[in-house]
């Protein structure tokens, strides 16, 4: 089965999808572009990061470890006081 001429759409339908086809395609050519140029700004920040991680390294030097207390100093610290039932601090009692 073959189309005639008859069949084929209006010349001004036609030019009308190329026109939005082409407007389309010049706005994914902007998007494009506005990806690349996001990809890069992430780039740099990524790559100006890398180059500070030698300055955020630990020191060399050993960090001196807090004082442990020792194990007969526990039984000298009074327990702190236990608080009563919460329904006794609010009603009293």
């Amino acid at each position: 089965m073959y189309l005639d001429k008859s069949h084929t759409p209006p010349q001004d339908a036609h030019d009308d999808l190329v026109d939005a086809l082409r407007d389309q395609v010049e706005t994914l050519k902007t998007e494009l572009a506005d990806w690349k140029a996001e990809a890069q700004r992430k780039d740099t920040i990524i790559m100006s990061l890398t180059q500070r991680i030698p300055e955020l390294e630990a020191p060399s030097e050993p960090r001196e470890s807090p004082e442990m207390p020792t194990e007969g100093a526990e039984e000298d610290v009074p327990a702190p006081e236990q608080p009563g039932p919460w329904w006794r601090r609010w009603f009293g009692g």
